[in-house]
């Protein structure tokens, strides 16, 4: 019997404001042992730039590292990150090419301390962006290949899909293909099976102002294009929200199931009217990608939008979506605000699965019938069958939700929901808040509890905060970057509990040795480290908790050429200061 796999996708239309993955500034992962990585960039004191910034945290929340990808003067971005068993990172974005003043692709590979491993840039005269990546593992869970889409820039064609091949141990590029036809097409998402990489993304054919859906297959061996679906809804547009595969294929010559989500919108007595769109593509006896099922729903409000964000699948295969709409039975005359609305499909037959309530609306605390929005934006579902939704809410304080529906009754119902108020907002008056654009993404550890990450962000600044719960909604820790800049500050810390630091060096300038002094106020985890003028790491001087006081080290430069070197001192993963010292031999 031919094993076969299914592929949903969410798309959403453009007259909504909605993100795609280059709108958020951070990407997170937990890997198999429930660390925690982030990536993203931040303003690297050392470069004086804006660099490529990864960190990773343990199961406790605690700081394992902090690093920085130093290239250039340029604004360089991670956008998508996996990770294997070992803990060795694998990570795909933009950085800045002085010479075309435009973005080239770049791949990099950390080893489980977060010191570079590799990295590939592909060059480019015009824009492009690596916006998606996944890897394959054997059998000990060992990355092997990685493969990377995203899109590049020509003058002759627009944007295009590019999807790349690269071994997982040297870099060593094993295979790239560009999809060059007519108008713009960008690829958002990538998932692999045994056998194929599968690509989704959007296009705006040639002439046309309307975007439409796009899938790919790819066999992996060779990068051969294999299936190439436009699902065209005319007079709306469409970008993909999530992409996910319900059921993965383990056979090398067979396809998987997958599904997508995505907005759509319809012009209705001149209000233009937005739904949710799921599409489930299935292969067909020639193990061809076809759509399946095609599924819309909206709220039944022709003056709100209805805007799907996330998809994921359970164990039986069958699709939850979930995103915002309005909730007409907390309001009359279209004034209530968004909730939390989640819809379940059959995975085989795309059917409701909640019968006649299809919707379920949920939200902070009931208040949208005055108006306060409450979205979601991400959404798991555990080996329960619990579905764990987490967004944005106006109705929690000044920050972020989560809620828990449990479907072990005769009809789902909501367990509990708890709110998160990061460091970054809490405090903040609504008029300040408002300022930030939000978003809020889960991810699930391997108890099937998650952990949530509150994003906030406007042109001039970006912060992240974290926390975990347990199975009753329990706060197990929390990691906040509370001021914005470079370093997150862990739980419960606030600003009268910062440690007060001080660090010189002497002499300076010196040759061949200098002596470090530095003072906490506090007894921590210090950290201190030299750096060259690349940012790249030459020693850690101190690496171990010291007592509240006075402390010193001496740094040997003998082996060093000379010029300008920096150290920067951390105190329980916090960088607190960073100063430059010269070697003059």
């Amino acid at each position: 019997m031919k094993t076969k796999f299914i592929f949903i996708i969410t798309f959403f239309y453009s007259v909504c404001q909605c993100q795609i993955i280059e709108d958020y500034p951070f990407k997170t992962l937990l890997d198999e042992e429930n660390n925690l990585y982030v990536t993203g960039n931040n303003f690297n004191p050392i470069t004086n730039s804006v660099d490529i910034l990864t960190e990773k945290y343990d199961s406790q929340g605690n700081i394992i590292y902090s690093k920085y990808y130093p290239l250039n003067s340029g604004i360089d971005r991670g956008l998508d990150l996996k990770a294997d068993i070992l803990g060795n990172v694998f990570l795909t974005g933009y950085v800045k090419n002085e010479i075309s003043n435009s973005n080239d692709i770049i791949v990099i590979s950390l080893y489980p301390d977060g010191t570079l491993k590799w990295s590939k840039i592909y060059e480019n005269p015009g824009d492009d962006k690596g916006m998606s990546i996944d890897i394959t593992k054997n059998g000990n869970g060992y990355a092997t290949e990685v493969y990377v889409s995203g899109y590049v820039t020509n003058s002759t064609s627009g944007k295009d899909f590019i999807v790349m091949k690269y071994t997982a141990e040297t870099g060593d590029s094993l295979w790239q293909k560009i999809y060059t036809v007519p108008g713009d097409q960008v690829a958002t998402h990538l998932l692999l099976d045994a056998g194929y990489a599968y690509v989704v993304g959007y296009t705006y054919p040639e002439g046309q102002s309307k975007s439409d859906i796009m899938i790919q297959s790819y066999r992996k061996t060779d990068g051969e294009l294999l299936d190439n679906l436009v699902h065209t809804t005319p007079g709306s547009n469409e970008i993909p929200t999530g992409f996910c595969v319900p059921y993965r294929s383990e056979n090398p010559i067979s396809k998987s199931r997958s599904a997508v989500t995505s907005l759509t919108d319809a012009i209705t007595r001149n209000n233009a009217k937005t739904s949710y769109l799921t599409i489930c593509f299935d292969p067909d006896e020639d193990n061809r990608l076809a759509p399946k099922w095609i599924r819309y729903v909206n709220s039944g409000n022709s003056r709100k939008n209805n805007v799907p964000t996330a998809i994921a699948t359970d164990l039986a295969f069958d699709i939850y979506v979930t995103g915002y709409m309005p909730n007409l039975t907390k309001g009359l005359n279209y004034k209530p605000g968004y909730d939390f609305a989640t819809v379940k499909y059959d995975g085989s037959s795309g059917y409701p699965s909640w019968g006649c309530d299809q919707i379920i609306f949920t939200n902070y605390n009931d208040t949208s019938s005055a108006g306060v929005d409450d979205k979601a934006t991400s959404i798991k579902v555990n080996d329960s069958k619990q579905i764990l939704i987490a967004g944005t809410s106006e109705g929690s304080p000044n920050g972020y939700s989560y809620t828990v529906i449990d479907q072990t009754a005769s009809e789902p119902l909501e367990k509990f929901k708890k709110a998160f108020a990061p460091n970054f907002i809490d405090g903040l008056d609504a008029a300040s808040s408002s300022k930030l654009e939000k978003w809020a993404t889960l991810e699930l550890t391997s108890d099937g509890t998650p952990v949530l990450i509150a994003m906030g962000w406007n042109e001039n600044e970006a912060h992240w905060a974290a926390v975990k719960y347990d199975s009753l909604g329990n706060e197990d820790y929390t990691i906040n970057n509370d001021e914005g800049n470079s370093g997150n500050r862990l739980a419960q810390t606030t600003d009268s509990d910062k440690s007060e630091v001080s660090i010189k060096n002497y002499p300076n300038p010196f040759n061949p040795t200098t002596q470090l002094e530095y003072g906490i106020s506090e007894p921590g985890f210090i950290s201190l480290k030299v750096y060259d003028m690349m940012g790249r790491e030459v020693v850690t001087l101190v690496n171990e908790t010291k007592k509240a006081g006075s402390h010193s080290v001496r740094f040997d430069g003998s082996s060093l050429s000379s010029g300008i070197y920096y150290y920067t001192l951390s105190v329980n993963g916090i960088r607190m200061e960073t100063k430059s010292m010269v070697l003059m031999k």
